[in-house]
C-alpha cells in the first residue's frame, strides 16, 4: 500500500493555502533575513483565479507566518485570508503596491500588512473600480499611503475593525477624472493612529462621495489635518455627503499652530451635505489642534451634538474662513468639562458712562465685549450679525439718572440700518425722583 500526501488544493472546494505552492513565512522584518515568497504567492493567486466556477476556490489563504513579498499582488474576485490578525503578516520590501485590488465581492480578512518605513511611495492596498469590497480585522502599517480608493465604479466598500499606524496617510480618496471619484464607502470602529505629516493630513478625502466614518478611534495623528475633505477639481461632485459621527478624536496634530481635526475646503465649488455629529473631542496641550473644526466654501454644514473636553483651552472649535460658507446647522454644547458654550451669545457693555442728548437718537457704543464666544457682536460698529436664521433674543438692562418725574426714553432696534416696528411699548417712563433700572426684551426673527 502506498500513501499520497494530500494539499490543501487536492480537497475540492477548500481554500487555496500558499504553503502548498512553495511560501516560506520566516521573514525576520529586524534583520531582513528570510525567503521570498512573491513568486509562490502569485502562483496561488493565479491558480484561485482560474479554477471552474463553482469549485469555491475564491480564497487565498496565509497559515501563520511572516512573508517576504518583493512585488505587487494583483486579485480580483479573489480573497485574502490570514490565520489572524497578528499571526500572517505580508511584509512589502517594494516601492508600488502591495495589493492591487480591481474587482469586486471579495475581502481581505485577518492579514497584517507591513510596508518598507524608507520608501515613501508606497501603498498598502490600492482600490480600482472595485465593487463592494471588505476589509476587517487587519493591520496595516508603515506606508506613504495606508489604503487608496480612486477610479470610476469604486463602490460600496466597507473597512471594520482594522488598525492603521505610521502611515503618512491612511486612507486616501481621489478622482482621477470626470466622474471617476470613488463614492459610498464605510469605515466603521477603525483606529488611525501616528499618521499624517505637517504635509500630509491623516486621512484625505478629495473629490469624493459618500464616505462614512462612525465609531473610530482617530488619535495621536501628526497631521496638519486629521480629516481633510477637498473638493478640489471639477473630476469630483459637489454633494459630497460625508459623515462623521460618533468617533473618538484624542491629541491629533502634534500641536501645529493651523492644525485641525477636520478640514472641509471647497476649493472647486461649494462642498454641500456635510455631517460632524456626537463625536468625542479630546486634547490636553495647547494647540494640539489650532482648530476643531475648520470650514471653507461649504453649503449644508451641519456640526451638532459633538463632546469638546479640552485640558488646555487656547484653541477654536470651529473656525469659519473665507467666503462661500451658507446654510449651516451648528449646535456645540461644550467647550470644557465644565462651560456650556453659548450659541450665539453676546454679551456687551459700555467702556464709558455715556448721555443720552435730550429730543435727540444716541447710537450706545457698546463696545466692550464680556461674551463674545461666536464672534459675531462687531465691538467697532456695535452690530450683532444673525448667523443663521431663527429667533434671536435681545436683552438690554439700563440705569435712568434723572430726577424728573415723568422723563422718558424710547428704545430703538434697528435691523440692517432701519429701525423695527416694535408690537409692544418701547417706552420707559420715569416714576420717581431718584435712580431706575429698566430692563428690556425683544425677539428679533431672521429668515434669511
Amino acid at each position: 500500500m502506498s500513501l499520497t500526501k494530500a494539499t490543501y488544493s487536492m480537497i475540492s472546494g477548500a481554500v487555496v493555502n500558499v504553503l502548498d505552492f512553495g511560501a516560506v513565512g520566516d521573514y525576520n522584518r529586524t534583520s531582513g533575513a528570510g525567503t521570498d515568497s512573491t513568486a509562490a504567492i502569485l502562483a496561488a493567486l493565479s491558480y484561485a483565479q482560474n479554477q471552474p466556477a463553482g469549485t469555491g476556490r475564491g480564497i487565498v489563504y496565509f497559515p501563520e507566518g511572516s512573508y517576504k513579498v518583493t512585488s505587487t499582488l494583483s486579485i480580483g474576485n479573489v480573497s485574502l485570508e490570514g490565520a489572524g490578525q497578528d499571526a500572517s503578516i505580508l511584509n512589502y520590501t517594494g516601492s508600488s503596491i502591495l495589493i492591487y485590488c480591481a474587482g469586486g465581492n471579495n475581502h481581505i480578512q485577518n492579514l497584517s500588512l507591513y510596508g518598507s518605513d524608507s520608501v515613501v511611495s508606497s501603498i498598502g492596498v490600492s482600490y480600482y473600480g472595485t465593487l463592494r469590497h471588505r476589509m476587517v480585522g487587519c493591520n496595516i502599517f508603515s506606508f506613504n499611503r495606508g489604503v487608496q480608493l480612486q477610479g470610476i465604479a469604486c463602490y460600496g466598500l466597507s473597512f471594520q475593525n482594522n488598525y492603521f499606524a505610521a502611515n503618512t496617510i491612511h486612507v486616501y480618496a481621489e478622482a482621477i477624472g470626470s466622474g471617476q471619484f470613488p463614492t459610498t464607502c464605510w469605515f466603521t470602529e477603525n483606529e488611525f493612529i501616528t499618521g499624517g505629516s505637517s504635509a500630509a493630513p491623516a486621512i484625505y478625502l478629495q473629490d469624493s462621495d459618500g464616505f462614512t466614518f462612525e465609531r473610530n478611534i482617530i488619535q495621536g495623528n501628526g497631521a496638519l489635518h486629521t480629516i481633510y475633505i477637498n473638493y478640489l477639481s471639477g473630476n469630483g461632485n459637489a454633494y459630497a455627503n460625508h459623515r462623521i459621527i460618533n468617533n473618538w478624536f484624542e491629541e491629533n496634530s502634534g500641536s501645529q499652530v493651523g492644525s485641525s481635526n477636520i478640514r472641509v475646503t471647497g476649493n472647486f465649488g461649494a462642498i454641500q451635505g456635510v455631517l460632524i455629529k456626537d463625536n468625542q473631542f479630546y486634547t490636553s496641550f495647547a494647540n494640539n489642534p489650532t482648530y476643531c473644526v475648520w470650514a471653507e466654501t461649504t453649503d449644508g454644514l451641519t456640526v451638532t451634538d459633538n463632546f469638546w473636553n479640552l485640558s488646555a483651552p487656547t484653541w477654536t472649535f470651529l473656525y469659519k474662513s473665507g467666503v462661500g460658507n451658507k446654510n449651516w446647522k451648528v449646535d456645540n454644547p461644550l467647550v470644557l468639562a465644565t462651560q456650556n458654550m453659548n450659541k450665539h451669545l453676546a454679551i456687551v457693555s459700555l467702556s464709558t458712562a455715556q448721555s443720552i442728548v435730550a429730543g435727540a437718537t444716541t447710537q450706545l457704543a457698546l463696545n466692550t465685549a464680556l461674551v463674545n464666544d461666536s464672534g459675531l457682536w462687531d465691538t467697532t460698529n456695535y452690530w450683532f450679525l444673525c448667523a443663521a436664521k431663527g429667533t434671536y433674543r435681545v436683552n438690554m438692562n439700563t440705569t435712568f439718572l434723572s430726577s424728573i418725574v415723568g422723563a422718558q426714553f424710547n428704545i430703538l432696534v434697528y435691523l440692517n440700518g432701519a429701525p423695527i416696528t416694535l408690537n409692544l411699548t418701547s417706552v420707559c417712563v420715569k416714576q420717581t425722583t431718584g435712580v431706575e433700572n429698566f430692563s428690556f426684551t425683544g425677539y428679533v426673527t431672521c429668515v434669511v
